[in-house]
């Protein structure tokens, strides 16, 4: 812009880039990518908000379920449950069956809160 022998007049160059809208596309460029990042962050924070929902029914039906096992669990009798323990632990594989049996031992029929002794006598009882 500057030729040989003339000053730069900044405050020309400044009036007519405002008055012929110069980088207007550049700026409506960044505006617009600035508002598509912004819907991008709301879709993502509903998204999320909805798996944390999700999540927390999911947990609420598991914890549910646990509770329903463990209170039809206690109202059987004595000889109820113990047969019950043992037709789960006989019916698992070696490993599994000491490892239900030496916590048997250890914590009697408190063994329904372990998970994956519950697991089992859901599959089986259903309760």
């Amino acid at each position: 812009m500057k030729q040989k022998g003339k000053k730069l007049n900044l405050e020309g160059i400044y009036n007519k880039a405002f008055n012929e809208g110069w980088g207007v596309e550049n700026w409506e460029a960044l505006k617009k990518a600035e508002e598509e990042r912004k819907k991008q962050q709301q879709a993502e924070a509903k998204a999320k908000a909805e798996r944390q929902r999700e999540e927390e029914i999911k947990a609420k039906k598991k914890e549910e379920q646990k509770r329903k096992i463990v209170t039809a669990f206690e109202k059987l009798s004595d000889e109820e449950k113990n047969e019950r323990i043992q037709a789960i632990i006989a019916e698992n594989d070696g490993f599994f069956a000491s490892m239900m049996q030496e916590k048997y031992q250890k914590v009697g029929f408190d063994i329904i809160n372990e998970p994956m002794f519950r697991a089992n006598y859901f599959e089986k009882y259903g309760e």
